[in-house]
């Protein structure tokens, strides 16, 4: 079992202002992107949270603020990205 301890180092924003995420608002911890500003498409999620998505769209992310941790798995190419961006507000929507 993983120790809360070791999952806080892990998904601890470690690139400080450095320009690292793929996304505009992320950073990386250790293997993980990390949320550091709520702006684009990550308005709806909050600081900290924290996931990895693949090459074709495929996406994971865990937020421990509200307890929800989302799985969207897709082989897709053009328009998948707008898929995954409804379904990630669809599931925060479900918590508010």
């Amino acid at each position: 079992m993983i120790s809360p301890a070791s999952i806080d180092t892990m998904t601890a924003l470690h690139t400080g202002d450095i320009r690292s995420g793929h996304m505009p608002g992320t950073g990386f911890g250790l293997t993980w992107e990390v949320v550091k500003e709520n702006i684009g498409t990550l308005n709806f999620l909050p600081i900290g949270a924290f996931g990895h998505g693949g090459a074709f769209g495929t996406h994971g992310w865990v937020d421990r603020k509200n307890n929800l941790v989302g799985v969207f798995i897709v082989q897709g190419g053009a328009g998948t990205a707008d898929a995954k961006y409804a379904f990630m507000r669809m599931a925060n929507a479900a918590i508010d």
